[in-house]
């Protein structure tokens, strides 16, 4: 919610900074004005991806930079006209198409390279995030089956709505603790495994990427990009478990 409210906010504002701009500049710099607006619009949408850790695609930047483009047209047409008319609408398309092309060639780079060591060849995306992670153990941690970032940020990958969590674990649980964390019914949002019944928190749930702490019983139909890591991390766990074993 807070990153969609400054999204908007920062349309806005970037829309009344290009009417201005188009007034005092004339048609010419007007034009070349919305192409910076393309690129501008693209590292707004990184920046506010900071908020929640998740990237935002290639659909914010380009909404955003037409978005801005197009409060910039209609000012014109209530506010100070420019001419000829056509030039601010001619801006919305050319800020879209920057942004595209922008936000197209970031991301045909970024797939080059590592997101947090910025070195080694991406092999694929984290499930939460979605960023692009090498195999090295600083920056994907298997035995979690998330990036670094993920891990030391906390991202979700789970919906917060109830329906999800009911129609796949049932209703909350008012009795007892969880399996993982030990907190109680009335501290924590306590779920039963679909198996064994025994409970953990959505927090925990989310934690062990949908994997029952007791049994390894998975909730079914969760997103489809953990899959494919979920019978990785049930390895790792067991290899860390084997190593700390052998160290006693």
């Amino acid at each position: 919610m807070l990153k969609r409210t400054y999204l908007v906010v920062g349309v806005v504002f970037w829309g009344v900074v290009s009417f201005i701009v188009t007034v005092a500049l004339g048609p010419v710099l007007a034009l070349f004005w919305a192409l910076v607006t393309g690129g501008a619009a693209m590292l707004f949408a990184r920046s506010l991806d900071e908020i929640d850790g998740k990237r935002s695609g290639a659909a914010a930047p380009i909404v955003s930079a037409a978005g801005a483009a197009t409060i910039a047209a209609l000012l014109t047409l209530v506010g100070e006209p420019v001419r000829p008319v056509w030039v601010p609408w001619l801006g919305v398309a050319l800020s879209a198409g920057s942004a595209w092309w922008v936000t197209t060639l970031a991301a045909a780079r970024a797939r080059e390279f590592c997101f947090i060591c910025k070195k080694a060849v991406v092999m694929f995306p984290c499930p939460r995030c979605h960023m692009h992670i090498c195999q090295q153990p600083t920056c994907w941690v298997a035995r979690h089956a998330r990036c670094r970032y993920c891990l030391e940020r906390e991202i979700v990958l789970f919906p917060i709505a109830e329906r999800w969590w009911a129609s796949r674990l049932g209703r909350r649980v008012s009795k007892g603790e969880c399996a993982n964390c030990y907190e109680e019914s009335h501290e924590a949002d306590l779920r039963a495994c679909g198996q064994c019944h025994w409970t953990m928190c959505k927090r925990c749930w989310d934690y062990r990427n949908g994997q029952c702490v007791h049994c390894d019983w998975t909730i079914p139909d969760m997103p489809a990009e953990i899959y494919r890591f979920v019978g990785q991390q049930a390895a790792a766990a067991a290899g860390h478990a084997r190593r700390e074993t052998a160290r006693r």
